[in-house]
């Protein structure tokens, strides 16, 4: 039952990542940034073309086998995975403010729980944490959005809203363990 479970959460987690994916935007130069500061306060130095965001995860996250993102793993049924994401904006706030219309369209119930300013190593952040209906499971996600060099990425979490706030401190460890290289 557990596996079931877990396999229902994993490809509810893929859709909903993949529902989130617009058009690539061809003119990235205002979002390019050259120096980043990581988590441990080490400065890394790179190019646009090179910077490549470093995961480590606390014990009991496993890898999905198998999986065509380089970040991608499960704990228990809850999801955590790193996208590359096809925005047409160009600051975060209309990323979020565009993610946040695909899911209100994609889903039954979709609820805004918060948004916040974050740094994920070093970089400025977006959270948003929401609830949906996906199917008959209510379902909680958490979505920090970033740039790195011209590009978007999403960071993922998710779970059922009944049992996603029970990992919220491997979700911190995480967020700030990564580091951009």
């Amino acid at each position: 039952m557990k596996r079931i479970i877990l396999l229902i959460s994993l490809i509810l987690t893929v859709i909903l990542t993949a529902s989130c994916t617009g058009n690539v935007n061809s003119d990235s130069s205002e979002k390019k940034e050259t120096t980043a500061a990581s988590a441990s306060s080490s400065k890394i130095t790179s190019t646009i073309s090179s910077e490549k965001l470093n995961v480590t995860v606390p014990d009991g996250w496993n890898k999905v086998e198998g999986s065509v993102l380089e970040h991608q793993y499960m704990k228990n049924t809850t999801s955590f995975m790193v996208k590359k994401e096809s925005f047409y904006k160009n600051t975060l706030d209309e990323v979020v403010t565009e993610a946040k219309s695909i899911f209100q369209k994609s889903f039954s119930d979709y609820k805004d729980i918060s948004t916040d300013n974050i740094k994920v190593a070093g970089k400025e952040a977006k959270k948003i944490v929401f609830t949906c209906n996906v199917g008959s499971l209510s379902m909680k996600y958490m979505y920090v959005y970033l740039f790195i060099g011209s590009d978007t990425y999403a960071i993922t979490f998710g779970d059922q809203a009944s049992s996603f706030d029970i990992l919220s401190a491997d979700y911190d460890t995480i967020l700030n363990s990564m580091t951009i290289k």
